[in-house]
């Protein structure tokens, strides 16, 4: 069985930012999880990278080794093995502006 979530919806970013807390997708129940990734304004330069938390609070989360290039409009597809339970976005290494947006599917198996 798979779900579908919408991790960003679009949005603007011009420098480095953490999704806030009440915006990360549980993701708990899923072994897998593909994140869909669309950019239709790329920045000069930045990627973004996804971080993973077993608990909903700031000092939890860490960095996934799958990162997205923010400094190219193709979309991307990064696939997810073993998630902890919450998943969020960070921007970093920004220079000038980036619109993204996020789907993700969640499978169990």
């Amino acid at each position: 069985m798979a779900s579908y979530f919408r991790l960003q919806d679009l949005t603007t970013v011009s420098g480095n930012k953490t999704q806030d807390l009440r915006d990360a997708i549980d993701v708990g129940a899923f072994r897998h999880v593909t994140i869909y990734l669309r950019k239709p304004v790329a920045a000069s330069a930045g990627s973004l990278q996804l971080q993973t938390a077993s608990v909903n609070e700031e000092d939890f989360y860490i960095n996934i080794g799958s990162t997205g290039n923010l400094s190219s409009t193709t979309a991307e597809i990064i696939t997810i093995t073993d998630p902890l339970r919450f998943l969020r976005w960070s921007s970093t290494g920004m220079t000038g502006g980036a619109q993204f947006l996020i789907d993700a599917i969640g499978r169990e198996s």
